[in-house]
Formats: structure tokens, sequence, C-alpha cells
């Protein structure tokens, strides 16, 4: 009799801890994320998004070991390989990286050639990968529990497609292939692919487009009260508008191929492509003040919340330099793992 009594309490108390085991794994399993999340940076994304900053890591496409995915805390210490997949367009939010995948070349992603070869997602506490897309896939954007991104397919070339995070849907919404790198309010904002390329809106809810500000406009990035765009009528300058405003101002007069902001917003880093005055510069949006820091030319230029990284043409090298300084340093990740 006392060892049924006994068996019958070692059986309840099994249940119970596993009733327990069973809700605390409940209450601590992803949900999803909250309406409206973003991961990277608009402008990190155009730049090819080598560089995304979360949960005080920084992850990035490492060149010394064939751009495969890499993590290091955000003092630039403690690099540690994620997958050794050939990434760009990186998307971090815990507790997810979403990516496109190049080719095993680890070239960058051509336009024309369509080197990319899918949509993946990655976990970032044990690097289990699902892939969401095995399509060739352009620029990809994180916004609420959807991933928006460029698909390609020979029949209909590249359009607009829309992924849940779970991989459960995909679909097309929008034929054109819109570029999908910055949100507000639940519009997408990028530049129009009609002749004019004003700035354009498109409700990811409605499927509604309209225009937000009439000009030419590429790589549009935004603060709160600015949108910023290199202006395609202006040989490529760099201007903003106010939202509240129709008249835009140069902030760099000379030819530029590519330019972000600091994520304080003080500072414009951007590489001048003028042919005489080829290099990367750095403007303070406060005094107005442009300082060269670094001759040449240079691409990828991506900010955190300390630093901003931008490479050689060929990809080889990773340089750096801190907000409150100038000085110009290599980073130096692994080269095999």
């Amino acid at each position: 009799m006392k060892k049924k009594i006994i068996y019958s309490i070692v059986f309840i108390g099994i249940i119970i801890a596993a009733i327990v085991i069973f809700i605390i794994i409940k209450a601590n399993s992803f949900k999803g994320y909250d309406e409206g999340t973003t991961a990277n940076t608009p402008l990190n994304l155009i730049n090819g998004g080598m560089f995304c900053e979360d949960d005080n890591r920084i992850y990035f496409a490492n060149p010394n070991n064939k751009n495969y995915l890499y993590s290091m805390n955000n003092d630039l210490s403690d690099f540690k390989l994620i997958k050794k997949n050939c990434v760009s367009y990186i998307n971090a939010k815990s507790p997810y990286i979403f990516y496109s995948v190049l080719d095993s070349s680890g070239t960058s992603f051509n336009m024309l050639g369509y080197k990319n070869t899918g949509l993946y997602r990655t976990k970032i506490s044990n690097g289990s990968t699902k892939i969401l897309d095995e399509n060739p896939t352009g620029l990809i954007a994180l916004y609420g529990n959807s991933v928006y991104y460029q698909h390609y397919e020979k029949a209909s070339g590249l359009t607009l497609y829309e992924a849940d995070i779970n991989g459960n849907e995909k679909k097309r919404i929008h034929k054109d292939p819109y570029i999908p790198t910055m949100y507000e309010n639940g519009e997408m904002i990028f530049p129009g692919t009609d002749s004019n390329q004003y700035i354009t809106s498109y409700n990811v809810s409605t499927g509604s487009t309209s225009t937000k500000k009439n000009v030419r406009a590429m790589n549009i990035g935004a603060t709160k009260e600015y949108y910023y765009y290199m202006d395609i009528d202006n040989n490529y300058t760099i201007n903003r508008i106010a939202k509240n405003s129709s008249t835009p101002a140069t902030l760099v007069e000379e030819r530029c191929a590519s330019y972000n902001l600091s994520h304080d917003e003080r500072y414009l880093y951007y590489q001048v492509d003028d042919g005489e005055n080829n290099g990367f510069y750095k403007l303070d949006l406060i005094t107005m003040r442009s300082t060269q820091i670094k001759e040449g030319n240079y691409k990828n230029i991506c900010t955190t919340t300390n630093y901003v990284f931008f490479t050689d043409v060929y990809e080889s090298k990773i340089y750096y330099c801190k907000y409150s300084n100038d000085k110009v340093e290599v980073l130096i990740p692994p080269s095999e793992e």
C-alpha cells in the first residue's frame, strides 16, 4: 500500500514537473516581432547590408573568409563564425538573422548576373537555418513579421515579394522591384520605378502608391525631420528635403557614389566620385564642415552605434573609424575557421 502511495506521489510529481517545464518553454518561446519592427537601417541595406547591429553584437560579412556570416561585440572584439554562407543584406533581430545568400564564389550581388541564391533565416543561438525562398534575391528588409525582398525568376524578372518570417507563406505583391529598405507608418519609401523616380510610398496593407516628394532620387535615407537622397538631376549630389517642405537643400556639391548617416544623425559619410577629389569624406551636419577621411575609392559604407565601416572597391579589406575621431583603422577578422 505504501509503495502504491509513493509511486502515485512520484507520478504526480513528474506530471507537475512536465507541466511546469512546458509552461516555461511556452512562455519563453518566440511569438513574433512587434508591429513595425525593423532590423538593419535603410542606408546600410542600400550599401550592401554588410554590417548590422543587434543586442550589442555586430553581424557582418567577412571578406577574409568568403563573405561568411560572422559576429563580434560592438567594441570589435570576440569574433564568431555564425554560418558558412556568403551573405549580403543582413537583417539581424533576435532571435533570427535574415539575409540573402550569394553563390559559392562569394562575389557581390550582381543585378544583371543574379548571383544570389536565396533568402535565408538563421537562428542566432544555435545556427539552425531555414530557406525562406530558394530563388535569387536582391535587397531584403524585415518589417514586422514579414520579410520584403526583390525576387527573381526567369519568366517574370525581378519583382517585389513578401514572405512571413517562418517561411510558411510567400507571395508576389508587386510586379515592379521596389527597393524595400525603408518604412514609415506602414509605408515602404523608395525611388519610383517610372521615369520620374520621385520619392514614392507604397502602403504594404492596401497596395496603393503615392508620391511623397517631387524630386528625382536614389539611395533614399531618412531621419525624423528629413529625407536624404542622391539627386539624379544634379549629377548625383547629396541632398535633403524636410518632410514638411517641398524645397530641397544640397549638402554635398560633388558627384557622389554612395553615402550613409551615423546612428546619432550627426554625421554624413560619403564617397566622392567626381574624378578629381575621389575619397571618403565626413560632413558634420551641425557645423556643415566637411573632412576628407581617406583618399581613394571605397564602397559598402555601413554604420553602427559607434563606428562607420567601409571597404575598398575589391571588398578585400574592411576599414573603420569611430564617430568621435577620423582615425582610419583596418578590421582584421579571422581568415579561416
